[in-house]
């Protein structure tokens, strides 16, 4: 797929706002676990972590924005 290089190098240079740098890194392998790179774009490649970095700084309460994060330190 041509799409694929520019799709990776999202991945590659997202960098966490909301999560620590070792929350953001589980969830990025916890992200590419669930929906690894094949023939098309994984989780990685399209953003997941840097989403999901959003979702829990911008829109996530403060207690659920504790549970995540207790999840994260498991």
């Amino acid at each position: 797929l041509q799409a694929q290089p520019a799709a990776a190098a999202v991945g590659a240079a997202a960098q966490p706002v909301h999560l620590t740098a070792k929350q953001f890194e589980a969830v990025s392998a916890i992200a590419d676990r669930i929906l690894p790179r094949s023939e098309t774009p994984g989780a990685l490649d399209v953003g997941v972590p840097a989403f999901i970095d959003l979702m829990v700084g911008k829109f996530l309460g403060e207690e659920d924005r504790k549970v995540v994060v207790a999840g994260l330190a498991e």
